[in-house]
Formats: C-alpha cells, sequence, structure tokens
C-alpha cells in the first residue's frame, strides 16, 4: 500500500493549474507582508523601490519554498541557494531613530500594508480551503475507497491445470476504474472473466463487485455461460445506475477438452495458435451487460 505521503504528494500534483496558482497566490500575500515588517525595522526609511523589492522578494521566496514543499523537493536547495545570495547581497541599514510626524505616517502607511496582505493571504487559503480543498480531498478519500476495494477484489492469481495455465493481474491507472480479471474454479471447471465497469471511482467499483459477486452465484451451479450471464445480467440491470453498464469476455474450460466462450460488449479474446503461429480473434456481436433487461447473451 503506497504510504500517506504519497498520496498527499499525489494530492498536490493532481491539482489543476488554477487552483495550484490559488495557493501559491495565498503564499505569495502571506509572504510577502515580510517585506513591510523590514521597512518597519528600518523605521519607514527605505526608498520606496527598495520597499517594493523587499516585499516581492519576500512574497517570491516564500512561493518558492511552497513550491518546493508541495511539488518538487529536488528544488529546494536552489530556492535556499537563492535566497541567502540575495540576503547577503543586501546591505543592513537598519538603524535606531526618533519618530517624526513623516515617520508616523510611513509606520501607517507599512501596517496597513501588512495588514493587507496578512488579510489577502488568509482569504486566499480561507478559499481554496473551503472550495477547491475539500473537493479535491472528497475525490481523493474516494479514489482511496476505490483503490482499496479493487486491491480486494481483484486480487492477483496463479492457477495451473493439465493442459493449460491461468494468470491475471490487474493494475490500475492514477484513477481507479472497475476494471475486473477473475477466475471461477468449478471441480476441473474454470471460468475466465475479464470486465470493463462504465466510469470511475467508487460507483464503478461496487458495480464490479456486484458483478463478480453475481457470477459467483451462479457459477457455483454450473449452468451454461449463457445461461449465467442472461442471469447475471437481469439482476444487474435493476441493480445499477441507470447510465452504468458493463462490457465482458468470458472463456471457460471444461475437463474434456471443451471450450466455451461469450463476449458482451467487449474487446475480442485473442486466440494463438501455436502450430500456424496465427492469432484469431473469438468475438460476438452482442450488447453489454445491464443494458437491456431481457437480451439474449448467447455463447
Amino acid at each position: 500500500m503506497p504510504s500517506r505521503e504519497h498520496y498527499r504528494g499525489e494530492f498536490w500534483k493532481s491539482l489543476p493549474v488554477r487552483s495550484y496558482l490559488k495557493i501559491l497566490l495565498a503564499i505569495f500575500f502571506t509572504f510577502s507582508s515580510i517585506g513591510f515588517i523590514t521597512d518597519l525595522f528600518n523605521g519607514g526609511r527605505l526608498p520606496k523601490w527598495e520597499l517594493f523589492f523587499f516585499v516581492v522578494f519576500s512574497g517570491l521566496t516564500g512561493v518558492g519554498y511552497g513550491h518546493a514543499a508541495m511539488r518538487n523537493w529536488k528544488s529546494f536547495p536552489v530556492v535556499l541557494g537563492v535566497h541567502l545570495s540575495v540576503s547577503f547581497l543586501i546591505p543592513d541599514t537598519s538603524f535606531s531613530i526618533e519618530l517624526d510626524r513623516v515617520i508616523q505616517h510611513r509606520l501607517l502607511l507599512d501596517g496597513i500594508g501588512l495588514l493587507l496582505c496578512m488579510v489577502l493571504g488568509y482569504v486566499m487559503f480561507v478559499l481554496f480551503i473551503s472550495g477547491e480543498g475539500v473537493r479535491q480531498m472528497r475525490l481523493q478519500t474516494e479514489m482511496d475507497l476505490a483503490r482499496e476495494m479493487h486491491e480486494v477484489l481483484v486480487p492477483e492469481f496463479r492457477l495451473r491445470q493439465a493442459g493449460f495455465a491461468i494468470y491475471g493481474k490487474s493494475v490500475p491507472a492514477s484513477e481507479v476504474g472497475g476494471d475486473l480479471i477473475d477466475v471461477y474454479r468449478n471441480g476441473d471447471t474454470f471460468t475466465c472473466l475479464v470486465a470493463d465497469i462504465s466510469g470511475h471511482g467508487v460507483a464503478a467499483a461496487l458495480l464490479m463487485g456486484m458483478f463478480k459477486s453475481a457470477m459467483h452465484t451462479h457459477l457455483r451451479r454450473n449452468p451454461p455461460l449463457a445461461e449465467a450471464l442472461n442471469e447475471v445480467n437481469q439482476t444487474l440491470y435493476r441493480l445499477k445506475k441507470r447510465t452504468m453498464f458493463l462490457t465482458c469476455a468470458c472463456l471457460r474450460f471444461y475437463p474434456d477438452g471443451r471450450t466455451e466462450y461469450s463476449v458482451a460488449g467487449h474487446l475480442p479474446i485473442l486466440h494463438y495458435r501455436a502450430g500456424s503461429a496465427q492469432v484469431e480473434q473469438l468475438t460476438l456481436r452482442q450488447i453489454p451487460l445491464a443494458v437491456q433487461a431481457d437480451y439474449p447473451f448467447a455463447t
């Protein structure tokens, strides 16, 4: 299982560009207040261009550290090096003075600027957390749940029997969907299943679980493959969302050497013939499951 730090890193990397710019803007406004604090330490005597430089430099430095922490730790030494280099190049102009009326007005301006930057930074953080942050966390939680369901419902398997070997492993992409590979053994009869459920996330994982459970229930009686598909189709049609469906390819091996297959809206089964070194496509023109309750599936 990936660590929490892995998921946290994936969260920041998965943010849309506009949302990521919001969080960087929030960091900029928050850290830019250091520039006004620097002017306060200098008694409000910094030239305006130097004050502007400190404000922008402080904000950009914060953005650099924030980007390094959220997306690219390798850039941290570069940001630190630039920060220290510029800091050493800036002369120390701090001194003690008695406040006069002009300085009082300047300090008031600095205080207002400091307060404004902090408020803007806080507002941007709140907007991000209450909007995009909550949505992304909800989505990440759903994907984590779907990933755990996928690991339970679609384990890796290896089976060997006289004349053939069966191996299956499903590796989900960044978005966990309803991809299913499965094999059911009833005595010396093996039924292999490959299915693809429409959509992603928890809804697809739930439909995948219902399909696997229903198929195992019917295959336990060892009925003809077409009969099992028809019964499962009727069950799923009543339980799933109206817009959802699934495609599947089924392959059954009998003890006497016979093979039976069915394809419901899925890609063809590829049969490699070693004698002729040719690949044959095994398919049937049938609709996906859970689209029409009374559709007669065949093998």
